[in-house]
């Protein structure tokens, strides 16, 4: 057991060790360099519980009653391409959401077949 504790491998920390936590806060702080070009990014996957945006009432006020994205941004206080994309996003899927009634669901579907047949004359 002696020997082990003699070892220059073991023990208690040595007087540099000591100094360096008796030294300014300031200097503790890590220090890093910067790299010019140098950049690394990650990625995360984030889910929300609730949407920001109430998708059923905007599916409703955008294709049953005929509100312009401006008016819907305006309302909604997000950009005219964020409820364009969300607006685009709901049509291709078909109006399924899972805030979207089945009813609703099929006034919309309803509404905008009629609005299509309408544009193709």
């Amino acid at each position: 057991m002696q020997n082990f504790c003699k070892s220059k491998n073991f023990g208690a920390p040595g007087p540099k060790l000591v100094e360096l936590l008796q030294e300014p806060e300031s200097r503790l702080k890590p220090r890093y360099k910067r790299s010019e070009g140098v950049t690394t990014s990650k990625k995360y996957s984030v889910q929300w519980k609730e949407p920001k945006i109430n998708v059923a009432e905007l599916a409703r006020l955008r294709f049953l009653e005929d509100w312009d994205l401006d008016m819907l941004a305006a309302r909604y206080m997000r950009p005219r391409e964020t409820i364009g994309s969300w607006c685009r996003k709901l049509r291709s899927d078909e109006f399924v959401h899972r805030t979207i009634s089945p009813e609703l669901q099929a006034q919309l579907s309803e509404a905008d077949s009629k609005r299509r047949a309408h544009a193709d004359f």
